[in-house]
């Protein structure tokens, strides 16, 4: 067994993800569902970063991106949202997208709205043993947009 994942696996794997999150949405006939709107814009924003990170090693003649050991090294960049993460006895599944927090270890931050007004009303961090999720073994960092999307018009 090998550790490393086809990135075309993991698109092709969250392509499958959103046609089972349309079908859920249209088989319940609801016009509108925040949580799987939720889950579609974030298969969308996940997908297409995939996407800009495989041509951006691909034209730095990075193939391979390594994964860090929770062990060895603990995220230090907390300005990244996300991070891709490897938890124990799934290393040959694709990696979830975790959010790091220094004082909780890898897990999610969620909004938290009034259910009257629909307005937001504060966040709170879930971990990944909160959640019921097994134990992060290796995370690797979101790469960087490029210099050109950083620089102001």
């Amino acid at each position: 067994m090998s550790n490393k994942l086809d990135v075309d696996d993991l698109i092709n794997w969250l392509n499958q993800s959103e046609d089972e999150a349309k079908a859920t949405v249209a088989e319940s006939g609801a016009t509108a569902d925040p949580f799987y709107d939720g889950v579609l814009s974030a298969i969308f924003q996940i997908r297409e970063y995939i996407k800009k990170m495989r041509k951006i090693d691909d034209a730095e003649g990075k193939s391979e991106k390594q994964w860090i050991s929770v062990d060895k090294k603990l995220p230090e960049d907390i300005d990244r949202r996300y991070f891709m993460c490897l938890v124990e006895n799934h290393l040959e599944d694709p990696p979830m997208f975790c959010q790091y927090e220094e004082e909780y270890g890898f897990g999610f931050w969620k909004d938290i709205y009034d259910p009257v007004t629909l307005g937001f009303v504060d966040s709170e961090f879930d971990t990944m043993e909160e959640l019921g999720y097994e134990k992060v073994l290796y995370w690797m960092p979101m790469i960087e947009p490029p210099e050109e999307a950083m620089q102001d018009d």
